[in-house]
């Protein structure tokens, strides 16, 4: 009876152990936490079996960009570059005819999945990521995409949209959803925040206005003043409180569509990485006040996380469902890896307290405005006004309330 004590009791201690401890008021024990986490994610990366193809995930590809983005805001963070390499190997890999739409893939991907790595590019050039000699840049890269997704708005279907699949024979052709055109969105904006061209504001715009004229987006904040901007990015995280149940004290962000039930599929798993990174640089952009209480959340959620990292042999391997704590939920994967990855980032950014870059205050990255075509620039950008700055700036933020929420429709009249 006594070994069976014993026993016990070194189990009760072995899981005391286990998990990562986070301290959200302390930056040395984010980097700490977030280093292990990005580690243990770089290890599935590294162990899949598209390994020799740089930036491919197995059975998907839109995720290598998803995992890059964060794993540059994370670089950006800490200043750990030991992933850099891997980074740099992999979207210039996918990049393409420099628009991220590679021909290997091209017949099956749809506007969302190129859309991701056009944010991982603006993502690495507004944190100054290194690029590579002999390399197009980030920027003209971020403006590739949007040169090729432009085309594509269909004016025929519904008055504007972007639809989610680019070709008539895919499944989710007939759709027009949020994640597809709020994805378009935010990069429009940021580039209209990064190069000061106006035409990237007038196209975010031109989306925010069509979206909110549909179910996407079910209340109409455009064409205002500065003040009408912010109400918009208020309300609209005002609603993201429903990701915050009970469950978790309203204090912890949780999937409600899919983790009560346990049935969270692949991409799901990684949707708290978005919502809580985008955020997290969001609040250096509008007035603190306006996010002080979901990144207080954050860090609730970023504790709940670390410790819902007790999984595996190491006892470091992390599930999705954080509001279970140190119960590991059972799961493991790259996804959840980044979604927790994805917080520690957004609690760490008030550390940092610098960024967004732009050609106005630091960014080394370059436009191309014809990047990803055949034409050659001969003329300037548009000049940007100081209206069109705030607004840049305000409908960057809007996005990512918008999108976490993402939900789709159907084509009336189909073709």
């Amino acid at each position: 009876m006594s070994g069976l004590f014993t026993t016990i009791l070194a189990c009760l201690l072995i899981q005391n152990v286990l998990a990562i401890e986070v301290n959200p008021e302390d930056e040395t024990s984010l980097k700490n936490a977030a280093k292990t986490v990005a580690t243990t994610m770089m290890d599935f990366y590294n162990a899949r079996n598209s390994n020799d193809i740089p930036g491919k995930m197995d059975d998907t590809w839109w995720e290598g960009g998803s995992m890059f983005m964060t794993l540059i805001q994370y670089w950006y963070l800490t200043g750990d570059s030991q992933f850099n390499d891997a980074i740099q190997e992999g979207m210039y890999w996918q990049k393409g005819e420099n628009n991220f739409f590679p021909s290997n893939y091209s017949q099956y991907l749809g506007n969302d999945d190129q859309v991701f790595w056009g944010l991982a590019a603006i993502t690495a050039g507004e944190l100054n990521f290194p690029e590579r000699e002999h390399e197009p840049s980030w920027i003209s890269l971020a403006e590739g995409v949007f040169n090729g997704q432009i085309p594509r708005w269909d004016v025929k279907n519904c008055g504007g949209g972007l639809r989610w699949q680019i070709w008539p024979y895919q499944d989710g052709y007939n759709l027009k959803n949020a994640i597809s055109n709020g994805g378009l969105f935010q990069l429009s904006a940021r580039l209209a925040l990064y190069t000061r061209n106006a035409t990237y504001a007038e196209w975010a715009e031109k989306i925010w206005d069509w979206s909110a004229s549909t179910p996407l987006l079910r209340k109409n904040w455009t064409n205002g003043t500065e003040s009408k901007w912010l109400e918009g990015v208020t309300g609209l995280i005002k609603t993201s409180n429903q990701f915050f149940p009970e469950s978790g004290g309203n204090q912890i962000l949780s999937d409600i569509t899919c983790e009560p039930i346990n049935r969270c599929d692949r991409n799901q798993k990684t949707f708290k990485a978005y919502f809580t990174g985008w955020l997290g640089f969001m609040s250096l952009i509008v007035p603190a006040n306006i996010t002080a209480e979901v990144m207080g959340k954050f860090k609730v959620s970023a504790v709940a996380a670390g410790q819902q990292c007790s999984g595996g042999s190491d006892g470091n391997h992390c599930g999705v469902r954080w509001t279970k704590k140190a119960e590991w939920d059972g799961t493991m994967g790259l996804e959840q890896q980044m979604s927790v990855l994805g917080v520690l980032n957004a609690v760490m950014v008030p550390f940092k307290a610098d960024g967004p870059y732009n050609t106005d205050n630091g960014g080394t990255s370059k436009s191309d405005p014809v990047g990803g075509t055949n034409e050659q620039a001969n003329v300037g950008p548009a000049p940007i006004t100081t209206g069109d700055r705030v607004g840049a700036g305000i409908l960057t933020a809007i996005f990512v309330i918008v999108w976490v929420g993402a939900t789709c429709f159907m084509l009336v009249g189909g073709e």
